[in-house]
């Protein structure tokens, strides 16, 4: 390492002390504004767990700051960066998550404060990659804090969904699918076995993404099983999917050029995004007609899972979601903008089942709208703009 770069290190060294610095910052006023809403053993339990994932993820970056290069000319950066620092504040928001491990979940409207956090957590995903590439900075290190990143925000969302009892123990294999992925790839070489590069695939950020949105609904304190269990076993077959893909590929038991490959996703991809999808729309609406003319969820339901609303407030708000519940449907019907109308439409069904049942009727419409989210609208559609959402990167060219 030459002069240029060691000075770089130690200019990356110094922004990780003020790191260290502005986390325990936060740490220590998250915890004063807890104390105020928790029991004290509580509150010592979330600081210590935090505290230990804060060290964890300091850790990490400590290890990696020798790969905060350029990608293109590969020069080592003496500052993080806009994206970088704003994965960095997302590393925060995870770990500020994680505290609530193993502790019940807070009462009244501080309910939805896990839930913030990692909604919070998943639009920066989205927007340290924008930050990044319109600056100029796209670097080795930010690729990799996005990686691990992931990776243990989808745990910790996880593990707090199962210990809220929103979703079944054998969701834990869904939690843990990186670290299981890379495990049985350190298993593969220590038996001798090659590992390739994974190609790009159009599939995996969409995947990625929509698991994100998903397991932030899974964090509302509003869903119950077995809604949620329905729910997760849908998104489980693309998100289990790709995994097996990927690891198949890696480990050259797939051959993604090869001729019967491509003519498999040739013939299944028309298939899957092009006639699927129009069969769900029309289960879509079948399913959700009856409830149409309904106002939705019942007054107790709201009133205990929305404190601050009663009477008129009350009254305007189940109007709003009757709204939501048309405009979406119709959106659906004509295949305008489908993913995010089946992302509207999970609101007001969800709210319903909750204070109703999930009846046949319900399941199915539940199940064919996070197909929609999954696979799109398909043919005679109207408008898609989440494709291009979906398919390319922020601020990325092409």
């Amino acid at each position: 390492m030459h002069n240029d770069e060691m000075r770089a290190l130690t200019h990356l060294r110094r922004w990780w002390m003020l790191c260290v610095l502005l986390s325990a910052s936060i740490l220590v006023g998250a915890a004063i504004l807890l104390s105020h809403i928790w029991l004290a053993n509580n509150v010592l339990r979330w600081t210590i767990i935090t505290a230990s994932v804060l060290l964890l993820m300091l850790g990490i970056l400590w290890k990696n700051l020798q790969h905060n290069r350029d990608l293109e000319t590969g020069k080592l950066r003496a500052h993080f960066g806009a994206g970088n620092w704003l994965s960095l504040a997302r590393g925060m928001l995870i770990a500020l998550l994680a505290g609530f491990l193993f502790s019940p979940l807070p009462v009244g409207v501080w309910a939805w404060l896990p839930a913030i956090l990692y909604t919070l957590a998943a639009v920066s995903d989205y927007f340290d990659g924008f930050l990044a590439r319109i600056s100029h900075s796209v670097s080795e290190l930010g690729e990799i804090l996005d990686l691990e990143w992931d990776a243990l925000g989808l745990l910790i969302a996880v593990s707090l969904s199962i210990g809220y009892g929103f979703l079944s123990v054998w969701f834990w294999l869904f939690g843990f699918a990186r670290y299981l992925y890379i495990f049985t790839l350190w298993i593969h070489r220590k038996a001798g076995g090659k590992v390739l590069e994974l190609p790009q695939s159009v599939a995996r950020r969409p995947i990625a993404a929509l698991t994100m949105g998903f397991m932030t609904v899974m964090l509302w304190p509003i869903i119950s099983q077995p809604s949620t269990t329905l729910a997760a076993g849908i998104f489980a077959i693309p998100f289990t999917a790709s995994f097996l893909r990927d690891w198949m590929v890696v480990t050259g038991r797939l051959d993604v050029n090869g001729a019967n490959y491509k003519r498999l996703k040739s013939n299944l991809e028309p298939f899957l995004f092009d006639k699927i999808p129009v069969v769900l729309r029309m289960l879509v609406l079948i399913a959700v007609l009856p409830e149409l003319f309904r106002l939705g969820p019942s007054r107790q339901v709201l009133t205990q899972s929305f404190t601050l609303l009663n009477g008129e407030l009350l009254d305007g708000f189940l109007w709003i979601l009757l709204g939501i519940k048309w405009v979406s449907i119709i959106m659906i019907s004509i295949g305008a903008a489908g993913r995010t109308a089946a992302f509207s439409l999970l609101i007001p069904l969800g709210l319903t089942i909750v204070g109703s049942q999930l009846t046949l009727s319900r399941a199915v419409g539940l199940a064919a709208t996070l197909g929609i989210m999954i696979v799109g609208s398909g043919s005679w559609s109207l408008w898609k703009p989440e494709e291009k959402i979906f398919r390319r990167r922020a601020a990325e060219k092409g």
